[in-house]
């Protein structure tokens, strides 16, 4: 709650994203009650009473889930928040109406009767009931009308009892939605009316869900087909899904699980290799009619090109060329300094370790619709910022904005114009895809989708939503492959919020890309300190972000001006998430992959406990055995937390294992930091708005002792020659070069966990701006023992993302060749013999700017000249 009893601009949402129970924080405001009149921000209601979020805090009321049985109450008139509120606003309060509901799940499908039991109701009063969006929810459309109460059928039965015809959710939508009952205009002697029931907080399921595992399919003979299933009420233990093409092949058929996540293998044999469609989908019980049906898009492409881009449902994240892609970076860079001013940013960021950055009115419209005027003027061709960008290692969601916006809003002329631009940059490297919205669109989003799409089918299409609530609305939907989401206010915990209502379906396969608030002071008056910026991040990946990129880089007064922390904190933010990677896009509930349970209790310095939310925490499972813990300290002073393992997490705590250690993988003195973790249980002390992540082996070896510094893997002479080790930074690869002097040119190197051939890193390799002056040198062991001249064989792994070609040799006065090799998007070794003098210097270059990876680098002495 705030000091000063003001709500937040948008206030600080949910509890846990596994946790299908109370939609509402104490600290919530409320949208329930007559006298409570709601407001939108962002796309979802918020109270807008006085001191409600503060009362409702001290009140605590939360409504309890006991054995199983899901029985809701709300009381408006006794509790202590109504006490408060009427010492507050001077009002005489009225008894009014309570209510308890039978049910708080409703198949968000077909709906259903919700049969609500009322206490206080008269005799001959006249009923009615509401639905409203629930703070944390999403818009009660799917449509273009903003819905945010909608009056339901209600009917009385007996004397006490009030039934309501809770109608299907829009796009089958799962999340919160509140339903309220109260009377038609009823008084209680002359001036007084009976207050309604508070809000009961019901529950959207659906009974299916599923999503082809990625799109589109690049020449692929298979696939897999990512089912949910929740219709335990269906009866069985075994139910049937099955899955038709539109001219009627039959495609799945399988036994599936009442409750259950499945991955289904299919054959695309007799698909056209060019599909793109809908896939319908029934799944059946005991009887002979579907208990559900669903459509899942389906689409293929018969070519891979190299640069396509495509979405990995199952992960929730992206491809690049088949490779994971995490998109770090910025979001965006303003035109209005100049294109070398953005070229100089985009170097900048590339030394950081950014990978994507979506640049404002890249590419202009016709005269007169700048959508974003004060972002900057798009230059004569967007050309000079994409072959930097190519150079520097940087995708980048392509500015269609001022053509595709008018479109949407069903303009008739600009049509061709749209397909000649995405025709004519769509082979160009550093495309990731096109970005076609920005906060809003209209109806024709869907069409403007298909028209590049038939275009480009190689790249995918984004946008950016500020109400997590509106993305479910359909015309978004349909027309993008990835709606980012907006999370820019300054409390930590919002992130988290934001991201978790994103988790539900319909976005739960979609990738989970955040837009970070990165700007220090401006709109709000709130100073954005590194703590918070931090601790946002780690709120926001904690939900199960899996991409990020801040808004915005060096754009307006007031915000990330040059000299400010914020782009420090980024780039340590960066080094971060290229170690996390795999576990945060880890396909969690699919496979043999089993997620560890985790609770966390905090207390406060004084020894009192802190709010069930002060500290968010959660375990990523990655898909070799490791775990990662992330813990996030909501609040602005120190706390203790104890987080609790659950019995049965492999290697962690189960028939085995009762005591392990956690490593503390960021903390890079050496020796690293390790936490006990005894019958599960790990204790960390975490300052104001503090982070910290843990690694543990669950049933890996990642988190064993390291290698000290210095030491060789012999016969190998190369150090640390698969990247496993750290140097000042966090995913600094130790004891190799990468010229990154002069700092301009934008070239770096970093340890990149998501791309890898031994164990768990490679080296990524960025060119920048000059590929003549670009080296890449490994350190080598030399000692006496070594002869003063020598012949060396050696061998190295690499894969690059735009054709090139890695030249080895050595490097004296000049460089002198000895091997190389054409890389391709798949791993190649480059063998090599090569004659060295002690302490010489073994050099690897290219022949094209770009970014590429190496790996298993080895160099060992054949013999003595």
């Amino acid at each position: 709650a705030q000091a000063n009893c003001e709500p937040p601009a948008c206030p600080t949402p949910p509890a846990s994203p596994s946790r299908p129970m109370s939609s509402r924080r104490p600290d919530a405001p409320s949208t329930a009650g007559a006298h409570n009149e709601p407001r939108v921000c962002s796309g979802v209601l918020y109270g807008q009473r006085r001191c409600a979020g503060a009362l409702r805090e001290r009140a605590g009321q939360r409504i309890t889930h006991l054995l199983g049985l899901l029985v809701l109450g709300a009381t408006v008139a006794s509790d202590a928040t109504a006490q408060e509120d009427e010492e507050l606003s001077g009002q005489t309060a009225v008894a009014g109406l309570t209510c308890s509901a039978d049910t708080r799940d409703v198949d968000s499908d077909r709906g259903g009767r919700v049969v609500v039991e009322v206490l206080g109701l008269p005799k001959d009063a006249e009923v009615w009931c509401e639905l409203s969006i629930a703070w944390d929810g999403w818009v009660l459309s799917g449509g273009e009308e903003r819905a945010h109460r909608l009056t339901i059928n209600a009917t009385r039965r007996g004397a006490t009892q009030v039934v309501c015809e809770v109608p299907p959710s829009p796009e089958a939508a799962e999340g919160p939605v509140n339903l309220q009952v109260g009377l038609r205009p009823f008084r209680i002697g002359r001036d007084t009316a009976l207050p309604p029931c508070g809000a009961m907080d019901m529950w959207y399921s659906a009974r299916l869900v599923a999503s082809f595992g990625e799109s589109p399919y690049y020449a692929a003979a298979w696939g897999e087909l990512l089912v949910r299933t929740n219709a335990s009420s269906a009866g069985g233990s075994a139910l049937r899904l099955r899955a038709t093409a539109p001219d009627g092949r039959e495609l799945v058929s399988s036994q599936v699980t009442p409750q259950a996540r499945t991955a289904l293998n299919v054959s695309f044999a007799g698909v056209d290799a060019s599909f793109d469609g809908m896939v319908k989908l029934e799944l059946f019980g005991p009887g002979p009619e579907p208990l559900v049906e669903r459509s899942v898009r389906l689409c293929r492409v018969p070519e891979r090109w190299r640069g396509r881009s495509a979405v990995d449902h199952k992960r929730r994240a992206l491809l690049v060329d088949g490779r994971p892609f995490f998109s770090i970076g910025w979001f965006s860079i303003y035109l209005h300094f100049g294109e070398a001013a953005a070229i100089t940013s985009l170097q900048e960021m590339a030394r950081d370790g950014v990978n994507s950055v979506m640049l404002y009115n890249l590419i202009g419209g016709p005269p007169g619709t700048t959508v974003f005027r004060g972002r900057g003027k798009a230059p004569a061709s967007p050309k000079p910022i994409l072959d930097a960008a190519q150079a520097l290692g940087i995708k980048v969601q392509v500015y269609l904005l001022d053509i595709t916006r008018p479109l949407t809003h069903n303009q008739t002329k600009g049509w061709a114009y749209l397909e000649e631009v995405v025709d004519r940059w769509r082979h160009h490297p550093a495309v990731l895809g096109w970005y076609v919205a920005d906060d809003s669109a209209g109806p024709l989003l869907p069409e403007v989708y298909r028209r590049i799409k038939q275009v480009d089918p190689h790249h995918i299409v984004t946008m950016a939503i500020a109400g997590s609530g509106d993305s479910v609305r359909s015309k978004y939907l349909r027309g993008s492959d990835i709606i980012m989401v907006e999370t820019y206010p300054r409390t930590v915990d919002y992130a988290y919020a934001t991201m978790n209502v994103v988790s539900r379906w319909p976005l739960e396969f979609m990738p989970s890309l955040t837009c970070g608030r990165a700007w220090t002071k401006s709109e709000d008056d709130g100073v954005f300190t590194v703590g918070v910026f931090r601790s946002q991040l780690y709120h926001a990946l904690i939900a199960g972000t899996t991409g990020e990129l801040w808004f915005a880089y060096r754009n307006a007064e007031g915000w990330n001006q040059p000299g400010l922390p914020l782009r420090a904190a980024s780039f340590e933010a960066t080094g971060q998430l290229l170690e996390l990677a795999p576990a945060l896009a880890s396909p969690v509930g699919f496979g043999a992959i089993h997620v560890p349970s985790v609770t966390v209790a905090a207390s406060l310095v004084a020894g009192e406990v802190a709010a069930p939310t002060a500290v968010r925490a959660r375990a990523f499972h990655e898909e070799t055995g490791c775990v990662m813990l992330l813990l996030a300290n909501s609040l602005n002073e120190p706390v203790k937390a104890v987080v609790t393992f659950a019995y049965g997490s492999a290697g962690i705590y189960d028939q085995k294992t009762n005591v392990t250690q956690a490593l503390v993988p960021f903390e890079l003195a050496l020796p690293r930091r390790r936490v006990p973790v005894k019958r599960g249980i790990l204790v960390e002390y975490l300052p104001a708005l503090g982070t910290q992540a843990f690694q543990l082996n669950g049933t890996s070896d990642c988190a064993v002792v390291e290698l000290a510094q210095g030491v060789l893997e012999r016969p190998n002479l190369i150090l640390n020659p698969s990247f496993e080790q750290f140097g000042a930074y966090v995913s600094a690869p130790l004891y190799w070069d990468c010229s990154m002097t002069p700092l301009n040119l934008g070239s770096n190197c970093f340890a990149d966990a998501s791309v890898c051939l031994d164990r768990r890193h490679s080296g990524r390799f960025v060119t920048g701006l000059n590929v003549q002056t670009f080296e890449i040198a490994p350190s080598i062991g030399w000692s006496k023992e070594l002869p003063e001249v020598g012949t060396y064989v050696g061998s190295i792994w690499a894969q690059a993302g735009v054709p090139m070609s890695l030249v080895v040799g050595r490097r004296e006065t000049t460089f002198q060749e000895v091997a190389r090799a054409d890389l391709t998007d798949a791993w190649r070794e480059l063998t090599f013999e090569v004659r060295l003098e002690r302490n010489s210097r073994l050099v690897f270059k290219v022949n094209a700017t770009g970014v590429l990876w190496l790996d298993s680098a080895r160099l060992v002495l054949r013999s003595p000249v």
